[in-house]
């Protein structure tokens, strides 16, 4: 088989489409932002609740820090509650919260975390709830996360194969929408 020039330049342009489709870049709405990846320390401030009691005001608020897998499109996360919501079930303390981010889009994530109330006794403490929050975010400028949250609030019996996870009817169920924002050096 003999090899020319046009053939070279058909060869480079298919590769270069068979590149562009198998590794597709993942791009924000704001081109100047870059790819995006799950990453670094967020501040999340309610600016919205749907289900709770009239008369809670605002802003309830928590900060967690985002791990990131290799691939910056999936990440764990740890956080904790600043200001919390008014309690359904009477706890002292809110363990950390954790959960995982999964980008689902060049812009969007959906996610899931969990925390517990827990209440101090001798001689153990006590599980006295089990909050779940699962929901979607949107970049909307660099930095800046919108998100939307479907909050559960469970009894501990919920959690009935004892893996910390709560299966069936939750107690309350709530929703809020946030403004998160990340930390950056010299913010």
């Amino acid at each position: 088989m003999r090899f020319n020039g046009r053939w070279i330049i058909a060869l480079g342009v298919a590769s270069l489409v068979v590149t562009m489709l198998l590794f597709p870049r993942i791009t924000a709405s704001d081109p100047a932002q870059g790819s995006l990846k799950l990453e670094g320390a967020w501040i999340a401030k309610v600016t919205s609740l749907d289900g709770v009691a009239p008369g809670t005001s605002l802003p309830f608020q928590w900060s967690y820090v985002l791990a990131p897998s290799v691939s910056g499109r999936v990440a764990s996360l740890h956080g904790s509650v600043n200001v919390p919501f008014p309690p359904l079930i009477p706890y002292d303390v809110l363990t950390p919260v954790v959960g995982e981010l999964i980008q689902t889009g060049p812009d969007t994530t959906a996610f899931t975390s969990i925390w517990y109330g827990v209440r101090k006794g001798f001689p153990v403490d006590e599980i006295v709830l089990i909050g779940t929050s699962r929901g979607e975010a949107r970049f909307i400028a660099p930095g800046r996360l919108e998100a939307t949250h479907h909050f559960a609030v469970y009894l501990p019996n919920a959690d009935a194969d004892g893996d910390g996870i709560p299966e069936g009817e939750p107690v309350a169920t709530f929703d809020a929408t946030t403004m998160d924002t990340r930390v950056r050096f010299g913010s």
